[in-house]
C-alpha cells in the first residue's frame, strides 16, 4: 500500500528538479541553457533562505549548500 504524501512535499523536490535539468543540458553541451537553469535554482534558494525556509550551510558567496 502507498502511503499517503501531502502536496507540499512535491512542491519541496522542485528546485531539485532545476538542478538536474540543468544537468541535462550542460551534458547536451547546451551551455546557456546550463547557466540560465543555474541561475534559476541559485535565486530560488536565495529567496528560501530569505523566508527563513533553508539555512545557508557553508558561509562561502561562491559554493553555496543549504539545507532545510
Amino acid at each position: 500500500r502507498r502511503a499517503h504524501r501531502p502536496a507540499a512535499a512535491t512542491r519541496t523536490f522542485e528546485p531539485f528538479i532545476l538542478l538536474e535539468r540543468a544537468e541535462l543540458s550542460r551534458l547536451l553541451g547546451n551551455d546557456e541553457m546550463h547557466r540560465r537553469h543555474l541561475g534559476e535554482a541559485r535565486r530560488l534558494f536565495e529567496r528560501l533562505h530569505a523566508l527563513g525556509a533553508v539555512r545557508e550551510l557553508t558561509g562561502r558567496t561562491a559554493f553555496r549548500l543549504y539545507g532545510l
